[in-house]
């Protein structure tokens, strides 16, 4: 996707999603993490007030966040500036 590009007009959203880079969807994991102590690999734990975001098609990483954190999809951030009148 090249920055300042036009969308196609009158197109469904999935296709201007397509168009704008944007066709994947935010994950959650719990946040979770290996400790030096206990057996020779470590011990796997959980921290239960953080989760992992991450996309969706690369499984990168975006961002730790806390439980309470609402997770807004990125289809729908185009949606809202598309259709906002």
């Amino acid at each position: 996707m090249a920055w300042g590009m036009e969308l196609i007009s009158n197109q469904p959203l999935e296709v201007r999603a397509k168009q704008a880079g944007l066709d994947w969807q935010i994950q959650e994991s719990p946040v979770r993490y290996v400790t030096n102590t206990g057996s020779p690999l470590g011990e796997i734990l959980s921290y239960p007030d953080s989760k992992v975001l991450y996309r969706s098609d690369t499984k990168a990483p975006l961002s730790v966040v806390g439980n309470r954190f609402k997770v807004v999809q990125p289809e729908e951030i185009l949606e809202f500036y598309l259709f906002r009148r």
